[in-house]
């Protein structure tokens, strides 16, 4: 119930369009981060899931990295803009840096 007070009290203009391309880079960061993770997880005898709470089988991969878009996204848009900003911009620079610690371990993914 607080959720849906949180949500009905925003006004349409709180988002913005810089909103909306931040919020895109982060999806698609999550996504080559999941398309890695898989990729690590079909390869065992070569890497090893540093992230816990991810566990061990796609199914739970899946699960993790699509609650993680929704909770991201869902968090963001109930942000103050300022803080929202912080938000994504930090989440960037932490998947960019999960991403790139994959890719120098050579954990490559193809779209």
């Amino acid at each position: 119930m607080l959720m849906l007070l949180l949500v009905s009290s925003l006004e349409a203009g709180d988002w913005s369009r810089s909103d909306s391309a931040r919020e895109a880079v982060v999806m698609g960061a999550l996504y080559v981060d999941w398309a890695q993770t898989r990729e690590i997880q079909a390869h065992p005898e070569r890497w090893e899931e540093m992230n816990g709470m991810i566990g061990h089988q796609p199914g739970q991969v899946n699960r993790y990295f699509l609650a993680s878009a929704l909770c991201h996204a869902g968090i963001a848009y109930l942000l103050p803009e300022r803080e929202r900003k912080v938000w994504q911009y930090v989440t960037i620079g932490l998947e960019a840096g999960c991403i790139g610690n994959n890719y120098s371990i050579s954990v490559r993914v193809s779209f």
